[in-house]
Parts: C-alpha cells; sequence; structure tokens
C-alpha cells in the first residue's frame, strides 16, 4: 500500500474525490479475478456435489455385490463356531436373552442361525432365573390376583420351554449351568416351579459346573429330584452353592437349621467348592470325604477355629482356599486345637481368611501351616476387642493378629491384603514390619455391595444397598510408609524395613490422610528408590472417604520425571459412589446380575482374590 494511502488507516479524514478514484483504479483487477474465483468454486463445487450423487449411485450398484462376495460368506463353518463361542460373556455364563450370544447370533440371518444351532458348545452354558409366584393367598384370590396368577403360569410355561430347547441344543456337551431364584420364594412345592426345576434336572449327569443361589426350599427339590435320577454327578468339577435366607437390613439373619446331604459333592472329579451354608461349614465332617481331591475351597460361613487344622490337614492338594474363622463361645478362647505336627499344603498359592474368632486354636494354625508356593495372602477383621473383655483375652486376640506373621512367613507371599477394622495403627505397622516379600500390598477392604458384606461377615456400616467402601474402620496411618530421611543409612535401615521391595499399594477407606501426604508419601518412596533403598512404585491406588483438596496427579508425574523414575500410575478416589446398582426383577431372565452385568450382585461372595 502506497504511504500516503496507508496514513488513512490511522485516521478518520474524508478520503479526497483523487483518492477515491486511485483505489477504485488499484482495486479493479483484484475485483475482477476474485469475481472469477467465486464462479470457479461454484463450477467446483457443483461438480463435487455431483460426482458425490454419482459416487453413491455406484457405491449402492456395487453394495449387493459385494455383499456376495464378502469373505465370511466363504468362511469354514468349523471357523465360524469358533468365533461364535468367543462371543458368549467372558465373566459370567450366558443369559437366556436375545441381546447377547448365543441366542443374538441366532438372529442375524438364516446361515449364522444354522450355524448357531449345529454348535452345542455354544449352548452348554446358561443362567437361570426361576421364575417365582405371587404372594397370594390361594383361599381367597380377587380378580387381579387370578390374573397375576394366570399371567405366572403362562411365564413359567414359555420359561420351561426356553429352559428345554437351549438344553437340548447343547447336545451331550458337559453344562455350566448357574440357577438363580431369590429367597422371597414362596411356592417351591408348586406344579410350575417343579415344571422348570424338572427341565434342568433332566440333564444333571452332563453338569460340569454348577452354580445355585436358591432358597433352601428350592435347594431341597433340585437335590431330592437329582438323586431319584442319578447316584453321582460324574463329571461335576466346580459347585457353588449359596442358600438364601430372609435378610432383614438392621438383623441378619445367621442361622441356618436346615438339613440336607449334598448329593453334588459325590462327584469323583469335583475340584472346586464353595459353600455358603452353616450346617455344612460348621461340621464339615459329616460331608463326603471329598477334601483330598478338592483344589479350590471357598467357605463363606462359620468355620469353627478348632476345625481348621483337621480341615486343611485332609486338602493337601489346595491350590486357592478362603475361609471364614468364627468363635461361637467367646468365653472358652483358650481352647487350642489339636496337637498335629507340620499342616503341609505343597501346591497353596491364595490363602484368605476373614476371622471373627478369638481363639489361641487360630494361632496354632497359623504357625504349623508349611505352604512353600504361597504367593497371595488375605487377612481381614470385622472387629479388634471389646472394653469388656479382660486382660488374658485382649492378649491372646493381640497374640492372634501377631500370628498373621507367622502365616506370612510360610512361603514366598507376593501379594498381601490386611483389612483389620477398627485396629490401631501400631499393630498394623509391627506385622508390615515382619514381612519384606510383598510387592502387592492391599490395606483395607475393596467396596462391596452392603448385603454382600453382610454375607461375608463383614461389618455393617450403613443401612443401604449401595456400593461403598468402609467409612472410618480403616485406622491404619499411612505416615508409617513415608521415608522421611533417605539421606542417612540409621534412619532408612529403621524405616525401610516396612515394605522395602513395595510396587503395586492399594488402600482403602481412608479418612485422616490429606492429599500433601499422599504427594509426600510418593514422593519419598520414589526418592529412596532412586538410592537404591526401595523398589520403585509402580501403581498406587487411594480411595478416600472425603472430598478432593487437590490434584496431585500432574505433579507426581513431574517429579517421577525429574527424578529420572518409571512412571507412576495414581488412581485416587473420593467419596463413596452414589449410584445403586440396578438389580434386574425376578422375572427376568438376568436376575441376579448387576446393571452392566460384569459381575453378580448382592447374592454370590467373592471366590477369587480381589
Amino acid at each position: 500500500m502506497e504511504p500516503h494511502l496507508a496514513k488513512l488507516l490511522h485516521s478518520n479524514e474524508d478520503p479526497s474525490k483523487r483518492t477515491i478514484f486511485e483505489i477504485k483504479e488499484i482495486l479493479q483487477e483484484p475485483s475482477r479475478v476474485l469475481l472469477a474465483n467465486e464462479l470457479e468454486l461454484q463450477r467446483l463445487e457443483q461438480a463435487i456435489l455431483a460426482l458425490k450423487k454419482d459416487q453413491e449411485r455406484i457405491h449402492d450398484f456395487i453394495k449387493p455385490y459385494n455383499t456376495i462376495l464378502a469373505p465370511i460368506r466363504r468362511m469354514p463353518a468349523d471357523i465360524l463356531h469358533e468365533i461364535f463361542y468367543h462371543c458368549l460373556s467372558s465373566h459370567r455364563f450366558p443369559i437366556m436373552d436375545a441381546s447377547e450370544a448365543p441366542l443374538l447370533l441366532t438372529h442375524i440371518c438364516s446361515s449364522w442361525r444354522s450355524i448357531a444351532l449345529s454348535s452345542p458348545r455354544l449352548w452348554a452354558k446358561v443362567v437361570i432365573s426361576l421364575l417365582t409366584p405371587p404372594h397370594t393367598d390361594p383361599t381367597s384370590l380377587n380378580s387381579t390376583e387370578e390374573l397375576l396368577i394366570q399371567k405366572y403360569e403362562r411365564a413359567v410355561a414359555l420359561r420351561s420351554e426356553v429352559i428345554e430347547t437351549w438344553l437340548d441344543r447343547s447336545g451331550d456337551c458337559p453344562l455350566s449351568i448357574s440357577i438363580m431364584c431369590p429367597y422371597s420364594v414362596n411356592g417351591g412345592g408348586d406344579e410350575w416351579m417343579t415344571r422348570m426345576l424338572d427341565s434342568i434336572v433332566s440333564c444333571a449327569q452332563r453338569w460340569h459346573s454348577a452354580e445355585l443361589v436358591v432358597p433352601y426350599l428350592i435347594y431341597s427339590k433340585i437335590e431330592a429330584s437329582i438323586s431319584e435320577k442319578v447316584e453321582r454327578l460324574p463329571v461335576l468339577r466346580r459347585f457353588k452353592l449359596k442358600l438364601q435366607v430372609p435378610f432383614n437390613i438392621r438383623t441378619p439373619v445367621r442361622s441356618q437349621s436346615e438339613s440336607g446331604t449334598l448329593i453334588f459333592l459325590n462327584s469323583p472329579k469335583l475340584d472346586t467348592l464353595s459353600l455358603s451354608w452353616k450346617r455344612f461349614t460348621r461340621n464339615f465332617r459329616d460331608m463326603p470325604p471329598v477334601w483330598n481331591q478338592l483344589r479350590r475351597l471357598y467357605l463363606h460361613s462359620e468355620l469353627p477355629p478348632t476345625h481348621l487344622i483337621p480341615l486343611l490337614s485332609q486338602c493337601p492338594k489346595l491350590v486357592e482356599c478362603r475361609l471364614w474363622i468364627s468363635s461361637d463361645d467367646y468365653g472358652n478362647v483358650h481352647q487350642t486345637a489339636p496337637r498335629t505336627g507340620r499342616v503341609s499344603l505343597p501346591h497353596l498359592q491364595s490363602f484368605i481368611v476373614h476371622d471373627t474368632s478369638i481363639s489361641l486354636a487360630t494361632v496354632t494354625t497359623f504357625r504349623v501351616i508349611d505352604a512353600p508356593s504361597l504367593s497371595r495372602v488375605g487377612y481381614t477383621r470385622s472387629f479388634s476387642g471389646s472394653s469388656g473383655w479382660d486382660d488374658n483375652t485382649t492378649e491372646i486376640l493381640n497374640t492372634q493378629l501377631s500370628s498373621v506373621c507367622d502365616l506370612l512367613g510360610a512361603g514366598p507371599v507376593d501379594k498381601l491384603m490386611l483389612a483389620l477394622a477398627y485396629t490401631p495403627s501400631e499393630t498394623v505397622v509391627n506385622i508390615l514390619k515382619k514381612v519384606s516379600s510383598p510387592k502387592h500390598v492391599i490395606l483395607g477392604q475393596k467396596p462391596l455391595p452392603f448385603r454382600q458384606a453382610e454375607s461375608t461377615g463383614s461389618p455393617r456400616y450403613m443401612d443401604t444397598m449401595y456400593h461403598q467402601t468402609l467409612p472410618g474402620l480403616n485406622q491404619f496411618d499411612l505416615s508409617n510408609l513415608i521415608i522421611t530421611d533417605f539421606s542417612s543409612s540409621e534412619s532408612i535401615a529403621e524405616q525401610v524395613n516396612i515394605l522395602p521391595n513395595l510396587e503395586i499399594l492399594e488402600v482403602y477407606g481412608i479418612s485422616h490422610f490429606s492429599d500433601d501426604d499422599a504427594l509426600e508419601l510418593i514422593k519419598s518412596r520414589l526418592d529412596a528408590s532412586k538410592a537404591g533403598r526401595v523398589a520403585g512404585l509402580k501403581t498406587v491406588t487411594f480411595h478416600f472417604d472425603r472430598r478432593i483438596e487437590r490434584d496431585i496427579k500432574e505433579e507426581i508425574d513431574r517429579y517421577a520425571r525429574a527424578v529420572s523414575a518409571s512412571p507412576v500410575e495414581l488412581k485416587l478416589v473420593y467419596e463413596m459412589a452414589d449410584d445403586q446398582p440396578t438389580h434386574m426383577k425376578h422375572g427376568s431372565s438376568s436376575y441376579g446380575l448387576s446393571g452392566e452385568g460384569l459381575s453378580w450382585a448382592s447374592s454370590v461372595e467373592y471366590d477369587e482374590f480381589q
């Protein structure tokens, strides 16, 4: 731009006629080019639009031919069988619903339907939700109740047909089956429920894995029906039983007086047993002699501490074990376990104990276990003592807690979980000081649905069914894991004997630990790791029972880079979850699942190490 014209840009001076004429002369050629470009753009846009329409027309023409030439049409049936099998849920058995495999696969096309129906393996796993009759008085039915009963009868007839069809499609394959029924059932003896159960039991000889979460009335009918048809279940390898009992949030029912024979334990191949039935866990000697063949044992109802050694002595092949130890008589705390030598469990890798007992028998058991392969240990307690106990009882409890170290010394423990509610921090510190091998440590218990926490003996902390942590129960002071002066060899020698190999740390139910404290803990471990004093942290999970104070994730990342340490995967969770899990209706084919379908909700306890 000419200087005399540029000056006008910096003022409001009115341009002269000569200046106006000069500017119009300057803009004449650019304006012509601009107009030409706009016309060309319009032409090109129209051409592009025409090409796009032509492309769509050609695509529409080609698409049906490509459908005919699709490689999936030429894929061998055996490959499709394998693909279909991997469409099944990997975290539970399939439900009888058209929204997921295998039923979903029968709704795609006729050829896929034919392949799915000709693949028995697809139908060899199933979750069966038993329909329960409406709560009515048969002696005085009104019109509404009669309609409810008619609706129930139609639904049961249809459900029975679906069950029979599903099981027929499984051919001769070994079956993995889950049977779910709410504890509120009041019609276990009606003909419609009997029809459903008969359909299920008709193939009991093929049961490979059986999970029963049912009321005692239903279980007794299943057991009686099986006893009439077969002497034993020849291929059953995994059996899981939880008897549903009426539940009151404030006063849980913990007594079960039912009798039974547990015909399922007569299977010669049974190697996994999970029981939540007090009658048998408290009197395990009444059960068939299956113990020496078990590889996985999970007892979710009380086992007296004096029965620990006799039970474990009969299970030499155990690989995983989870027990609930509980005393009936707290006045008999001095009773010890039967005299015995070492209890050899050469294959045991995972051992989890929920302990509500106060007994020297537990101490004795922990001291005699010999498990050279033990790599995962969990120990939880719901309470630590009572002000009304005498000093001797309190001393026994402290001895019992200290004996956990004997259990940890039974093998090269790599993963440790301690959830000691109401237990003083120094008690936990003393345990951690005596073990150096764990790389993965969990302090406190992961959040569980309230009812599930009840069924496993965990303390009641809120009258709700929400997922939540245990607020205020984890009294461990995390500052004990901070290495304050890593430049002093004397200080380090005293401090690093607390988890020197720690790489993964999870802590739940934290009430008295700030975000700044968490930052200091992680930074101190990173500094000590750089100095070669301790192992480097890789993953840290803190579950706080409070609101967030400040975000420390970026600062941790920067600090890790500054000290040339590996990045720390940090997960910080604040407050308890507010969303109530979605429970399906009792008549649904997916009753018993959580809203996400990822795990059983409130009905089945955890078996595996969580």
